[in-house]
């Protein structure tokens, strides 16, 4: 639901910005009346639901990653794992997510982007750093894919096989 008013804030400051919002939740209906009530049509492409095929192949053409959430104790996500911050991470993308869970402190204490309060401005204003400053932006991007890298699953059990063997 933040999403139409974190572009409207973003696109004060670079007017060329485009979101593209893949998927169609619950939520849909909500974001395509926002986006009309706004007028930026222009500014945001909902592009609803991709194969994973679809949705990888798209994915490091990006130049940030927004994962906001919010908090709720009527579900599990204090309690879970991003899987969309992973995939951003994969993909190489600095990642503005909700600060305030487990996963959101992996961003921040492995500098991969930025965790912010749950509102309009704090996410604006992240984006738009990331936007701006190519150098940050690509620094961010090299550390996502190692740290991706670091936690891929197949590299783990190699890593895992190799101690257990060289000790027999």
């Amino acid at each position: 639901q933040l999403l139409p008013g974190i572009i409207v804030r973003v696109k004060k400051t670079i007017p060329s910005v485009i979101l593209d919002v893949m998927g169609n939740g619950p939520l849909f209906e909500k974001l395509q009346k926002d986006i009309k009530k706004l007028d930026i049509k222009e500014h945001i492409n909902l592009l609803g639901h991709l194969s994973f095929d679809e949705f990888s192949k798209r994915l490091a053409d990006y130049a940030v990653g927004i994962a906001p959430y919010e908090y709720s104790e009527t579900n599990l996500t204090p309690l879970s794992d991003s899987l969309k911050m992973r995939l951003y991470l994969a993909a190489g993308l600095p990642v503005v997510i909700t600060r305030g869970f487990a996963f959101s402190d992996e961003i921040e204490e492995n500098r991969l982007g930025f965790a912010v309060k749950n509102d309009v401005d704090s996410f604006a204003k992240a984006i738009i750093i990331l936007l701006k400053d190519q150098k940050l932006n690509r620094e961010i991007r090299k550390r996502a894919f190692a740290y991706s890298k670091e936690l891929d699953l197949t590299g783990f059990y190699d890593r895992a096989f190799n101690v257990v063997l060289r000790t027999l």
